[in-house]
């Protein structure tokens, strides 16, 4: 990395060429120019700021991940044990994404619609192979309402 890239911070470095990770890594990384990162036990984390790096740092060593939270867990019990191969979407860490890359139309539809997609956590689809025989498994779960919220 000392090569490829300048150090901002003990822990923090920004490649020195654009669309590195993009060359290397794949059509997925296309959006980063010149990206900061970290490695952190051995994992190159990539952002497109110092700050959203401190911020996953934080996540990371604090362990606020999705996946210990009540709501994930409570999803999580919903699927099946044990799969080759599993999709998750939470509907609200997708939003911005969504927004972005549906056509208009569409994002309205999931905006606005009531009941509709953004009353969903999450969504997972699994697929299984197992003694010569393929499973899928599809499963959604609603949103825990808020019961703090007092009506008027």
């Amino acid at each position: 990395m000392m090569n490829i890239s300048n150090m901002v911070t003990d822990k923090v470095g920004q490649f020195n060429y654009e669309k590195l990770p993009f060359f290397l890594l794949g059509d997925a990384f296309s959006i980063f120019r010149k990206p900061y990162f970290m490695i952190i036990d051995n994992y190159l984390i990539l952002a497109t700021s110092v700050s959203e790096l401190e911020s996953y740092n934080d996540t990371y060593f604090n362990r606020k991940f999705i996946g210990k939270t009540d709501q994930y867990t409570q999803f999580d019990n919903l699927l099946a044990e044990r799969s080759n191969v599993a999709f998750f979407i939470n509907f609200k860490n997708m939003q911005p994404l969504l927004k972005r890359d549906l056509k208009r139309p569409f994002y309205d539809a999931f905006e606005n619609s009531d009941p509709g997609w953004k009353n969903y956590y999450g969504a997972a689809f699994q697929l299984t192979a197992s003694d010569r025989n393929f499973y899928t498994n599809f499963c959604m779960r609603l949103n825990v309402p808020d019961t703090s919220a007092v009506k008027k």
